[in-house]
């Protein structure tokens, strides 16, 4: 009698185990859509979640979904929202699609998902079936062009302009601009150098032009330490005792001639666009996926406008660098024509000392800046 029911248990048991290996192998089949990025506050939170319930469910079969930068993950988002019906006020990711239903937004998904996951079709969701009911919860936008707000689109390219290769742009043009001593010239000279910073991040951004991966950060580095010691050079050059030199008009050496075409703005252009060239690989995120965008043509339209004004906003800190410089310019040769020759040479001769004091600062300090980040 013993052995009988231990026997019985022991039936019992097998087929409770062999019931639960059953229900583990049918899959329950999810597709969650979601986003990387600013656009998405929720859809970090979410992902956590589902990663959670995905080793409290090992039968769940999950399909994860990325469509701010992966477009085809879009295209499929948006195929699916057509044919369950979703409404177009209701669209957003974080979304969940199972059976003939979906959940949109965190709430819905943290509050309810986990308490139908017995219930779900074992079948994945198809766009041939339409959607029987879905809830919506709080979401944000699935399409990614719509984060590119205002706000979201300047800090990113202000941001990138910061980057250790931005630095190292910057600096390349503060020394190339304090070679320039004529105002006009500064002006000529700058517009070409800024003209090649955004034609190459422009190109680079509808994938005319590759990018050097890795390049950039020796690049920048490279840059740092010559800075320092032009910066270190020209501190030192402060404190010599200063010499006035009158102008004599002598017949050109080879090196003032070589000096002048290594200053013309065709020069600055080449300048511009080599050190550009070697700093993309420091584009930020923001500027990847309007990469992405412009190679889709349904986007495109709309990409290449957000493109170009992001690659301006990259000039901002170039700009403001170029206004300070010809205002300085502009304020010293306005001044120093009250003056009489001999004070007039004498006071721009204490100006150019003080520049370089504050550009050699300068210089050391944004070295320095390059080389530790």
């Amino acid at each position: 009698m013993v052995k009988l029911q231990r026997l019985i248990i022991l039936l019992v048991l097998m087929t409770s185990f062999l019931t639960i290996t059953a229900i583990a192998e049918e899959s329950d089949c999810l597709y969650y859509f979601t986003a990387e990025g600013e656009g998405c506050r929720e859809c970090f939170q979410v992902d956590l979640y589902m990663t959670a319930l995905q080793e409290q469910y090992p039968g769940l079969e999950l399909t994860r979904f990325e469509v701010y930068k992966n477009l085809s993950n879009y295209a499929t988002l948006n195929d699916y929202y057509a044919s369950y019906n979703v409404p177009e006020g209701s669209r957003g990711v974080p979304a969940v699609f199972f059976g003939q239903s979906y959940l949109i937004g965190q709430t819905s998904i943290e509050n309810l998902l986990e308490g139908t996951i017995k219930e779900i079709d074992a079948e994945c969701p198809s766009v041939e079936n339409g959607g029987i009911v879905g809830i919506v919860g709080e979401k944000s936008p699935h399409d990614v062009l719509k984060t590119f707000t205002f706000g979201i689109l300047t800090g990113g390219a202000l941001s990138d302009s910061l980057t250790v290769c931005g630095l190292a742009i910057l600096l390349i043009f503060l020394a190339f601009l304090f070679s320039v001593k004529d105002k006009a010239k500064l002006i000529k000279v700058g517009t070409a150098f800024l003209l090649a910073v955004f034609f190459v991040y422009f190109l680079f951004g509808v994938n005319w032009l590759p990018a050097l991966p890795g390049r950039g950060i020796y690049f920048s580095k490279l840059v740092g330490v010559i800075a320092i010691i032009v910066g270190a050079i020209r501190v030192h050059h402060f404190f010599k005792k200063p010499t006035v030199k009158k102008e004599k008009k002598e017949k050109k050496s080879k090196w003032d001639v070589w000096r002048k075409r290594l200053t013309s703005p065709g020069a600055a252009f080449g300048y511009g666009a080599v050190a550009t060239f070697f700093s993309l690989s420091c584009t930020g995120n923001r500027f990847q996926v309007l990469k992405a965008l412009v190679a889709e043509p349904l986007t495109r339209g709309t990409a290449v406008g957000l493109l170009i004004y992001y690659c301006v906003v990259l000039l901002v800190p170039l700009l403001i660098i170029l206004f300070l410089l010809y205002k300085a310019y502009h304020k010293a040769h306005e001044h120093s024509e009250k003056k009489d020759e001999k004070k007039k040479l004498l006071w721009l001769t204490h100006l150019v000392h003080k520049v370089h004091l504050v550009v050699g600062i300068a210089m050391i300090l944004l070295g320095l800046i390059v080389l530790v980040l």
